[in-house]
């Protein structure tokens, strides 16, 4: 993902994801769960830099392959929205499969 990708997922000015990556600023804390979604990692992980990547949703064709065509679908889907709408989603997501059937 590129400076500007990243900075267009975001809302934000390319020059910042630049200032992130050269270390002359960090990222606002309110900032971070919306960098987290779309980078796929915890927030944790942004934090501290000594832990291990936790992936959210992976993208390695391998998974990719397991999953049905319904699946494959929407992970798509979820990978082309923008960071708040991915948070969205996921909070309905979550709510709707906690419901009893």
């Amino acid at each position: 993902m590129s400076q500007s990708e990243l900075a267009r997922a975001l809302g934000i000015k390319p020059q910042a994801v630049q200032h992130w990556e050269n270390g002359t600023s960090c990222p606002k804390t309110e900032r971070l769960a919306d960098l987290s979604t779309v980078l796929g990692v915890k927030v944790s992980w942004l934090i501290d830099s000594d832990s291990s990547a936790e992936m959210v949703y992976e993208s390695s064709p391998i998974v990719y392959g397991e999953l049905s065509a319904d699946e494959q679908f929407v992970l798509k889907m979820f990978r082309q929205m923008k960071a708040k709408t991915r948070i969205t989603f996921t909070e309905i997501a979550e709510v709707m499969a906690n419901q009893k059937r």
